[in-house]
Order: structure tokens, then C-alpha cells, then sequence
């Protein structure tokens, strides 16, 4: 009986992490096509590109350097702390890094969620 059990915790505890990204990646896709917030650094017209991360993120921390050079060339491109900028994140739902926000005039465009290479985010915002 305690060997069910303990099976039956392990596939339970395995299983949650999955299902919690399952989760995540459902409400990223409900929120294509939604109005943006309403927040100063959200402009109303035009492409805007929102990378939310956090210092303690392993994947950010390998994606952050080349957001930050990218940001540098391109006014387009926010690259936002969730610790910092905590109100912006809360405005757009975001839970999870990282978390990328493509914002059409005004509009949710697409939201990505995990690393992602400059040109895969390139190719996103065409």
C-alpha cells in the first residue's frame, strides 16, 4: 500500500509542473487580439515588444544580454524587470520568465512564453 502511494505522489508531483505550463500557455493564447493596458510605456500605435524577466531566471538570464543590445537599436524593444517594474508585469498578465508581449497599435499581438533567439522574435513581430 505505501509503494501505490508513493507512486501515485511522485506522478503527482511530477505531473503539476506540466499542467501548471499548460495553464500558462492557455492564457498566453487568450490573450492575443485583447487590448493592450492601459500603462504609459504602452503605446497606443505601432509595434512595441515587452520582455518581461526576472535576475533569478536561468533562461532570462542567458536571454537578457542580447534583449538588452537589441533594446539599444531599437526604441521598439522594452526589456522589463519584473521586480522592478512589478505594476507593468501585473498589467499584462505576466506569471512566468520569461515572457515576451508583442503589442500591435494597441492591441496583444502575440504572447510567447520561454527563451527565445532575437531572430525567432524577429520573425514574430513581422
Amino acid at each position: 500500500m505505501d509503494s501505490a502511494f508513493g507512486w501515485l505522489l511522485l506522478v503527482f508531483v511530477a505531473a503539476l509542473p506540466l499542467g501548471w505550463q499548460l495553464l500558462e500557455m492557455r492564457r498566453a493564447a487568450r490573450a492575443k487580439g485583447r487590448p493592450a493596458p492601459e500603462h504609459a510605456e504602452v503605446p497606443r500605435e505601432g509595434l512595441a515588444l515587452f520582455y518581461f524577466h526576472s535576475p533569478l531566471c536561468g533562461p532570462c538570464r542567458r536571454m537578457t544580454p542580447e534583449m538588452r543590445a537589441w533594446a539599444e537599436e531599437d526604441e521598439r524593444v522594452r526589456v522589463i524587470d519584473i521586480g522592478i517594474k512589478a505594476d507593468l508585469a501585473r498589467a499584462f498578465g505576466v506569471r512566468v520568465t520569461p515572457t515576451v508581449v508583442i503589442v500591435r497599435d494597441g492591441r496583444i499581438d502575440a504572447v510567447l512564453l520561454g527563451a527565445r533567439t532575437r531572430a525567432r522574435l524577429e520573425q514574430s513581430c513581422r
